[in-house]
């Protein structure tokens, strides 16, 4: 599976319920935040570890699990979200990832994780990238789930750990006020993950361009309220994973390539 983020800030729900959390007002500026439960740990950019999973920078140790993982996994992941370009190869794309990774967490324009079991196996990957910060803090996010990690819950443990890490506070957390995505509308399992773990579908289409052709997108968002919601469930079973998402019309997708929003695929 896999899932992009949104366009620009400006366009730019939960089937299962969710724990229950309470509001904790953080400033006279900002919208209150919810406190998290605590399923998932972390403290700045140190790795994020759910029940299952530990979210954490690729690293140039990951090159055999890398290609173990795209060579599996290229016909699943092309249609919404080609992780390797068409002239790279696995370990070029891999260095562009590392490379990509590094420069976001320097700038803080993005934050860019691999998602792995205690054991080093791949299963996905999360994005949150084209951060903007002001009056309001947003950034765009993609996802995406290795064809044989489909249909374990994995995307949906990945997705709400990565956008609950993204809406908390700094320094702990990225300190986002909304999360975009968008996802194309054939890929129903990625639109039923993000309205799982919290994002709304916001009737808005965008064209996203996909390698060479250009696509229509449903944009959803993810936004912190300032009254109580519900908190993404960490590390559920649930069996129905999240597939793909998009970008702005202006998204170019070897996503991670260009560090522009990319699409999604199957979970």
């Amino acid at each position: 599976m896999t899932s992009l983020a949104c366009p620009n800030s400006a366009a730019l729900a939960a089937v299962v319920p969710a724990p229950a959390v309470t509001v904790v007002r953080t400033g006279t500026n900002r919208p209150a935040r919810p406190a998290r439960a605590g399923r998932a740990t972390h403290t700045g950019h140190s790795p994020i570890r759910t029940r299952r999973l530990v979210l954490r920078c690729l690293a140039e140790s990951d090159l055999g699990e890398f290609n173990r993982v795209m060579d599996l996994s290229r016909e699943h992941l092309d249609r919404w979200i080609p992780i390797v370009a068409p002239h790279e190869s696995n370990t070029q794309a891999m260095k562009r990832c590392i490379a990509l990774a590094a420069n976001g967490d320097q700038t803080r324009s993005a934050w860019r994780r691999v998602a792995c079991t205690p054991s080093g196996r791949l299963v996905g990957g999360f994005s949150i990238f084209a951060i903007t910060r002001g009056l309001t803090s947003e950034g765009c996010a993609h996802w995406w789930v290795a064809a044989d990690a489909v249909g374990h819950g994995y995307g949906r443990e990945i997705v709400a750990a990565a956008v609950a890490h993204a809406t908390r506070d700094l320094p702990s957390g990225l300190g986002l006020h909304a999360v975009h995505a968008a996802i194309h509308p054939d890929n129903a399992v990625s639109a039923t993950l993000a309205r799982r773990v919290g994002f709304i579908h916001t009737g808005i289409c965008q064209p996203v361009r996909v390698g060479d052709r250009w696509e229509r997108h449903d944009e959803y968002i993810f936004r912190v309220k300032a009254d109580a919601i519900d908190g993404p469930d960490y590390g559920s079973n649930s069996t129905t994973s999240g597939g793909v998402g998009g970008s702005a019309g202006i998204a170019s997708i070897p996503g991670i390539g260009s560090g522009v929003p990319s699409l999604a695929t199957r979970s």
